[in-house]
């Protein structure tokens, strides 16, 4: 039998492992440390008699919403639908050159359609897709 946790220990623990989600990105630990935090704030209504059970509820409300909520949370928030496409200042068009199998534009290398070019060559940018020049030749 272990002592009931002070709710403060709990919050405290529940928003680190929150924050060390912000560093891991894999949103897990997340529905854990909102588990602490619930567990925390039933505390002020109804009085744990044992630390254990403050452990396990903690955990198995985090493993519930890990389990029921994670996917449609990252459906929402992670996976935009929204098309995002960058236009350049010059009509729309800026100047590149093939190096490497790849295009050198603004000195960073960048994937695009190369079909029918060569290295050395000079292309004129029409904008960014997804991470993707779209090119013509100059």
């Amino acid at each position: 039998m272990l002592n009931p946790i002070d709710i403060s220990y709990l919050l405290a623990f529940g928003v680190a492992l929150i924050a060390f989600e912000m560093i891991t990105g894999s949103f897990v630990l997340f529905w854990f440390g909102l588990g602490f935090i619930v567990v925390a704030l039933l505390g002020l209504v109804f009085p744990f008699g044992d630390g254990v059970v403050q452990i396990a509820l903690s955990f198995g409300l985090g493993a519930i919403m890990l389990y029921t909520l994670r996917t449609k949370f990252i459906a929402t928030f992670m996976n935009s639908k929204e098309k995002h496409t960058d236009f350049f200042e010059n009509d729309g068009e800026s100047e590149g050159v093939i190096l490497n199998g790849k295009v050198l534009y603004k000195g960073t290398y960048w994937d695009a359609d190369m079909e029918g070019l060569k290295e050395g060559d000079k292309v004129i940018i029409t904008k960014i897709d997804h991470g993707k020049l779209i090119l013509k030749k100059e």
